[in-house]
């Protein structure tokens, strides 16, 4: 039975254009080609691609505006459901108790027509239990499976509300830009006593097993280790900063094992009886550590402020700096993708304050 306050929803007019985007330009990109085919005075050759530009692109359209027509989302008091498809509907209903968190994300089209889409995830699930694609207000309805009161609420708040009840342990991870205090961050939460794992360290632990060595061996050499036949971290950081795809090589090798090691430490913390776990990982979205977290904070600060934290502190060049930055998804994304973000650009009292304060809100939820 239908709950009586169930609302349903649909995609955006413009999902007719989205859904088949590339299908489209290309479509368009074949009647720009006749157009100019024609001023050169290749009729035979400018009305077949005019041909083949006006199919594709009618088709293209008919399939999103068909697309428009058949999809469905529905969002209760007790569940959040999506009915997709045409010949072979499919329908997954998700019961909003198990619901462990929800983001708000937007491709540059998205943006571009003003619609965003909702993921929605469940407690240990690797992948989106369900996603409601190309909303209009995409804020409002991640503000709602929240259970966010009030109309004037604003996008930053309904960020540090997830759409569960997570209970009184807590996993939060740690984000940000390089340099601008999430070590800071992560102590102030220890303090109240959380467990704070470093994923930089488990990644070193990582390194040091000798599996791991003999397949870095296999792939590297032995110019990577150094006299005691450890890896030179050096060696192994030039070598993975200078290459996109040896780095996601090395991610994919040591990833797997961190998160392992992670999910012992986190049901050991919550077995202890702690409030809490913080994740403190530089690389928590691209390694899709989001999915395990309760809430994601954001540390940022100016940039003429990391530059000089992290010259006095690790010795780095800015050149470095932005070396290490271009490995990393944008700042302005993992804003995006996190629950609250705070501006590290006072002093650490303040930063403290404003911690707290996240902690707070998010034990109250």
């Amino acid at each position: 039975m239908s709950d009586a306050r169930e609302r349903v929803l649909r995609p955006a007019w413009c999902v007719t254009l989205l859904a088949h985007a590339g299908w489209v330009c290309t479509g368009v990109l074949l009647l720009l080609l006749a157009l100019v085919l024609r001023g050169m005075g290749q009729a035979m050759l400018a009305h077949v691609c005019g041909l083949a530009g006006a199919v594709v692109t009618f088709l293209a359209l008919l399939g999103g505006f068909v697309l428009r027509l058949h999809v469905r989302y529905g969002i209760s008091a007790t569940h959040v459901w999506a009915r997709v498809g045409l010949l072979g509907t499919r329908v997954v209903h998700v019961p909003r108790a198990q619901l462990q968190h929800a983001s708000c994300t937007r491709s540059a089209l998205e943006r571009i027509f003003g619609v965003g889409s909702v993921a929605l995830w469940t407690s240990g699930g690797q992948a989106p239990a369900v996603v409601l694609r190309y909303l209009e207000d995409p804020e409002g309805v991640l503000r709602e499976l929240s259970g966010a009161q009030g109309a004037g609420q604003s996008h930053e708040e309904a960020r540090t509300q997830p759409a569960a009840h997570p209970g009184r342990f807590l996993v939060v991870g740690l984000v940000g830009s390089i340099g601008a205090g999430k070590s800071e961050a992560a102590r102030v939460l220890a303090e109240l006593g959380c467990v704070v794992i470093d994923a930089d360290k488990l990644a070193k632990d990582a390194l040091r097993r000798d599996d791991v060595k003999a397949q870095l061996r296999s792939w590297w050499g032995d110019d990577l280790f150094d006299a005691s036949g450890n890896i030179d971290r050096a060696r192994l950081a030039q070598r993975i900063f200078a290459d996109s795809e040896q780095r996601q090589r090395l991610e994919a090798l040591v990833h797997p094992i961190v998160h392992e090691t992670r999910a012992a430490e986190i049901a050991r913390a919550k077995g202890g009886g702690k409030p809490g776990v913080v994740i403190d990982a530089p690389l928590l979205f691209e390694a899709g550590s989001e999915r395990f977290c309760d809430y994601v904070l954001c540390i940022d600060a100016p940039r003429e402020v990391r530059v000089a934290r992290v010259v006095a502190t690790r010795g780095w060049s800015e050149d470095e700096l932005a070396k290490r930055e271009a490995a990393q998804i944008s700042v302005a994304e993992k804003r995006e993708r996190s629950h609250a973000t705070i501006d590290n650009d006072s002093t650490r009292e303040a930063l403290r304050e404003r911690v707290l304060q996240a902690w707070q809100t998010w034990q109250r939820a």
